[in-house]
């Protein structure tokens, strides 16, 4: 739909137009526009389309050198700002007319524009017709009558729904229907009292009586004087709008009524609030209070009792906050065990003792028959005994050596094997990603050809493609080397088994031949001789393997002593049980497991407790504490006092059921270490859990308002 003058067709208007050629310009975005409307006036020999333009540079340029009659914008364009456009041409072309042309039919948007400057508009679903009638309407001279042969509707309505979003007066934009059905009934009635008085003077003027067509274009002038209602197939005229500067009259109305009732009260409501509160809040202070969770200690270092050993509990014999002395059991661990240990190796410790002494008898014999051994038969069977020592020595020397070399070969195949399953781990990851890469830079493509996304940025995602290829290749090849090293540690390994084989039992041999010289070479004489020392070496090694045996029971029956005796965990001096780790009878512990911790002797007690770092700024020492016991209800028991003593240099991290958070450890000291109950007084003991409540400064009310704001002020908007 598009505004137009119905009489535009009349034979005074198209005598004109064949008089003028209209030069068009068009400014759009790909040349949609110009195709649509090129195609409407193709057949209009007087209407000319010397081009279409993309940008606001190329507009300029052309109306410079070519001076068109009509611009007409394509204002659905995001990359043409139309409202700017319109009014530069305007203030430098005042001769060459500018036509909106959009989709949108809103009051706002086309005012906008007309007030700006632009001529008309063209709604784009308008028909030929509708569209060579704006265009000789917008071209007509603006002194010739047919500009305003402008049909009057019988109904005021028919004009808004037959040129939408035309009406404005003194630059006033209407946007509603109701504000122009008020302003046409000023109109209707204002045209109806000039009729009549132009009836009754009519005989005095002796004027020709009036046509239909006549009356009906002096209606529309009058409209045009009294209204400025414009068409949009017609320039706005600087006379009409400029004619009347002053408010309408439902303006005026409007802008001298009272506000309604309610929202004066609301207002005056809100102004006296805050005249209250502000104040209140600035001069009102309340106290912040920061708060902690801890339990009492002893101010003396807790003695610890840890387990020495892992065994059941076999049982405890104190309960916290009873009073020990000094070597008292307060638990005992299991000891079946280590019982049943200690008499068996008791039992092995007599049967080693009884066989040592029979191995020295037999030694004695033996010493008493080879006392007669010639010394030069002797000085020889020690030779052939200390070379076959040798040998067998070297032959324990290969074997760990070969076992050594052995395990490292299989340490290296592991640690090549590893390397090979991160290889492919790495080259799946490399194609996995090069495979994203490649489908997003497929998927983009055609974004990047249509214009959606810039040239670098496709050609940053196509570098990441290659990239990822080459990352690829990278894996394969690293891959590859790692199976190549696996094969050599492999070959290499092989290699190390038969070699060490062949020379084990090389040496094997050496040994047997040496033991088989060694025999051999001892006379018929002397075989008696020498089975004898053989006897009395062997009978010292079996000796000396008992007396070791024997040492090594002896060592092991003193721990199991020593075990039984820390199987009993006792009282290192007086104090009082502060806390029992353990869980009872029967329950397992290991090596280093806490069982009991003691508090020493006429100890004070302090309170220990944490609080998060938000509270600790204004920490000092000497600050009053308000403690609240959790077994006795300060509703029933009131708040103890206390004074914080000590606050940690440096926060900790602590494990909560929340996870880990930093806390600050304080030291609290209580003025008394009891509570009264009426008259009766309860003390308190290590262990029992309070929360301490620390007032750290006072605050105005409003600062708790003003802080988000000051944070924001500091911190910034982040998107």
């Amino acid at each position: 739909m598009s505004s137009s003058n119905s009489n535009s067709n009349s034979p005074a208007n198209l005598a004109n137009q064949k008089k003028t050629e209209i030069r068009i310009l068009i400014v759009d975005h790909q040349s949609l526009s110009s195709e649509l409307i090129k195609s409407q006036l193709k057949p209009e020999p007087h209407i000319k389309i010397i081009g279409s333009v993309h940008t606001e540079l190329a507009t300029f340029e052309v109306i410079k050198n070519f001076l068109p009659s009509i611009v007409i914008i394509d204002f659905d364009v995001p990359e043409i700002n139309g409202f700017a456009l319109v009014k530069k041409i305007y203030d430098n072309f005042a001769e060459v007319k500018t036509i909106v042309f959009t989709h949108s039919n809103r009051l706002g948007k086309i005012n906008q524009a007309l007030s700006l400057g632009a001529s008309g508009f063209l709604i784009k679903n308008s028909s030929t017709e509708e569209v060579k009638s704006v265009l000789n309407t917008v071209t007509s001279d603006r002194s010739d009558d047919t500009k305003l042969q402008l049909p009057i509707p019988s109904d005021p309505l028919e004009l808004i729904e037959n040129t939408p979003s035309q009406i404005y007066e003194n630059n006033q934009n209407y946007e509603s229907v109701e504000e122009v059905r008020e302003f046409l009934d000023r109109v209707t009635s204002d045209k109806s009292k000039i009729t009549d008085d132009t009836k009754l003077q009519a005989p005095l003027q002796s004027s020709p009586p009036q046509t239909v067509e006549t009356a009906q274009s002096e209606s529309v002038a009058l409209i045009t004087q009294n209204s400025a209602i414009v068409p949009a197939a017609t320039a706005p005229l600087p006379a009409v709008i400029e004619e009347k500067e002053d408010w309408s009259a439902a303006t005026k109305d409007l802008m001298d009524a009272l506000p309604r009732v309610w929202t004066r009260g609301l207002l005056y409501c809100l102004i006296i609030g805050t005249g209250i509160i502000i104040p209140w809040s600035v001069l009102t202070k309340v106290d912040q209070t920061g708060t902690a969770r801890g339990r009492l200690e002893p101010k003396d270092k807790v003695i610890q009792l840890d387990a020495p050993v892992g065994a059941k509990i076999k049982g405890i014999n104190v309960k916290e906050g009873d009073k020990v002395k000094k070597g008292a059991i307060l638990a005992e661990l299991g000891s079946e065990i280590v019982n049943s240990e200690l008499e068996q190796l008791k039992d092995k410790r007599s049967g080693l003792m009884e066989r040592l002494s029979q191995l020295e008898l037999r030694q004695d014999r033996a010493r008493t028959a080879i006392n007669t051994i010639n010394e030069e038969n002797n000085s020889r069977s020690l030779e052939s005994d200390s070379q076959l020592a040798q040998a067998q020595q070297n032959l324990d020397t290969l074997k760990a050596l070969y076992q050594s070399q052995k395990n490292e070969k299989l340490a290296q195949i592991e640690q090549v094997k590893q390397e090979i399953n991160s290889s492919i781990a790495a080259r799946k990851q490399a194609q996995l990603a090069l495979a994203g890469s490649q489908a997003r830079s497929k998927r983009l493509e055609a974004a990047y050809q249509e214009g959606v996304i810039s040239q670098d940025r496709f050609l940053e995602i196509q570098q990441q493609a290659q990239e990822n290829q080459e990352l690829l290749i990278q894996a394969n090849s690293a891959v590859e080397q790692s199976r190549s090293r696996l094969q050599e540690q492999q070959s290499s390994y092989e290699n190390l088994i038969k070699n060490s084989d062949a020379e084990i039992k090389q040496a094997a041999l050496r040994v047997d031949e040496r033991r088989n010289s060694n025999q051999g070479g001892i006379s018929s004489g002397k075989r008696e001789i020498l089975q004898a020392e053989e006897q009395l070496q062997e009978l010292k090694t079996q000796i000396v393997a008992v007396d070791t045996e024997l040492a090594q029971t002896n060592k092991q029956i003193e721990s199991s002593q020593f075990e039984l005796k820390q199987r009993q965990i006792v009282a290192p001096a007086d104090g009082t049980v502060f806390h029992i780790a353990a869980r009872g009878k029967g329950s397992v512990i290991q090596p280093g497991d806490r069982v009991i911790e003691i508090a020493p002797q006429d100890s004070t007690l302090i309170l220990k407790a944490q609080i998060p770092p938000t509270d600790s700024g204004f920490l000092t020492k000497g600050m009053p504490v308000k403690i609240k016991f959790d077994a006795y209800p300060f509703q029933d028991y009131g708040v103890s006092d206390g004074e914080l003593v000590s606050i940690s240099p440096d926060s900790k991290v602590t494990d909560t059921p929340q996870g880990k958070q930093e806390i600050y450890e304080l030291e609290v000291e209580l003025d008394k270490p009891y509570i009264l109950d009426g008259t009766k007084k309860i003390e308190l003991t290590p262990g029992q859990t309070a929360t301490a409540e620390v007032i750290i400064r006072q605050r105005r009310v409003i600062d708790f308002f003003l802080d988000p704001f000051r944070k924001l002020q500091e911190d910034g908007v982040k998107f």
